[in-house]
């Protein structure tokens, strides 16, 4: 007989729900809604995207700090109310708050932080490790069950009326997880906090090399397809497609591809399956980039975009289970607030070096050069999913 995941486990996929709802509409969507409104659209989304993850790393490092058991949901609240002002800010002053488009993202930094730290901390201590794999299919069908109503939903909208009006929509979601947060009790026995020493926790895992190699995957992660990569596509999308309305179809139809992965990774895979499967999701994003950046045009981009979505979202998934079973392991021992602080620290900087280069191209390249550019984020995809492979052979969990 399987084992029932924790009750606790189905709140925490409605907290990434709710926010997967959230970053589609203020990443992909808003995206669209810069190039549209800005002379100088590159420059102004990676200022934006720069501050963001400066922001997530900074205050990554200050929540896991000062977060306790007991306080994990208040900053969660607080994460609530900072989307709640974001939607807001967008609502009252439409396209003149992207003259404070720096303002923009170091308030969606400080959400994605408040969000995540609180998240990933009671994912690490609330899953066993034996059900990390299903959890995180449960969680991924969830958020790509969302990515196909909501897009098109958005799509329309923002094409019949604004992007400003959209905004409400986001909104009660928000005071819905809000509410759902009184819900999760701290833990009786969290009286006695042990600090959180991040410092200390970097100057050790110098004799980890697996722990070093995990976050060097972060790292690239980060500078890939969690940071800039979609950012491009979504730019590609705009120059090839038009308006949001098609951006929000094909978001949608490569959601609910998704779904039948997700679930047969999440229900049938091993870990003994893992590097195969990293394998083929390489050779496949490879074929697909390949052919793409030779013959540039909108047939060859929806069979790339397909084979991203697909491919990357295992690879992330998969990736994503490494970390938290590392948590697992006897290196890390009582130190998961420090080691996915650290995570979260690394997977920024990446994101972060990732824009940067971005914003070279819109200061001194031109758009022209954007097709280099991804060719550069596809081979970092390609390793990165090699050394995944080769992080799990080495994760022994301990049950």
């Amino acid at each position: 007989m399987k084992s029932r995941l924790p009750n606790i486990a189905y709140k925490l996929v409605s907290f990434s729900l709710i926010d997967a709802v959230f970053a589609n509409f203020i990443g992909t969507f808003f995206i669209f809604y810069i190039m549209q409104s800005a002379a100088k659209y590159t420059t102004a989304i990676s200022v934006f995207s720069i501050f963001i993850w400066l922001f997530t790393g900074v205050f990554f490092a200050l929540t896991a700090k000062f977060m306790t058991p007991r306080n994990k949901m208040l900053v969660y609240r607080a994460a609530c109310l900072m989307g709640i002002s974001f939607l807001s800010i967008i609502i009252l002053f439409g396209s003149m708050a992207l003259n404070y488009i720096w303002f923009l993202g170091a308030l969606k930094g400080l959400y994605v932080a408040f969000v995540y730290m609180p998240y990933n901390t009671m994912v690490a201590q609330n899953i066993p490790a034996p059900l990390m794999a299903r959890y995180q299919g449960i969680q991924g069908i969830s958020q790509s069950v969302a990515k196909i109503a909501f897009p098109i939903l958005l799509g329309l909208i923002i094409t019949g009326a604004s992007y400003e009006s959209t905004a409400w929509l986001i909104i009660p979601l928000f005071a819905i997880g809000f509410i759902l947060s009184f819900t999760i009790r701290p833990p009786q026995n969290s009286a006695k906090q042990r600090p959180t020493k991040i410092i200390g926790f970097i100057k050790s895992i110098r004799k980890h090399s697996l722990v070093r190699r995990m976050l060097s995957v972060e790292f690239l992660r980060g500078l890939s397809h969690s940071g800039v990569m979609a950012t491009v596509i979504t730019m590609y999308i705009k120059y090839l497609f038009g308006t949001p309305l098609n951006l929000g179809i094909l978001t949608s139809v490569f959601a609910a591809v998704t779904i039948a992965f997700q679930f047969l990774v999440g229900a049938f895979a091993k870990k003994s399956h893992f590097p195969r499967i990293l394998k083929y999701c390489a050779l496949l994003f490879l074929a697909a980039s390949a052919t793409f950046l030779i013959w540039e045009n909108q047939p060859t981009f929806i069979f790339y975009n397909f084979c991203f979505v697909t491919t990357v979202t295992l690879i992330s998934m998969l990736t994503d289970i490494n970390v938290f079973n590392v948590c697992n392991m006897k290196i890390i021992k009582n130190q998961k607030v420090e080691y996915l602080a650290v995570r979260e620290i690394v997977l920024n900087l990446g994101r972060v070096t990732g824009f940067l280069g971005l914003l070279m191209i819109g200061l001194f390249g031109g758009d022209s050069w954007l097709r280099w550019f991804l060719a550069a984020l596809c081979g970092i995809v390609i390793v990165l999913t090699y050394m995944s492979a080769k992080n799990t052979k080495k994760i022994k969990i301990c049950y």
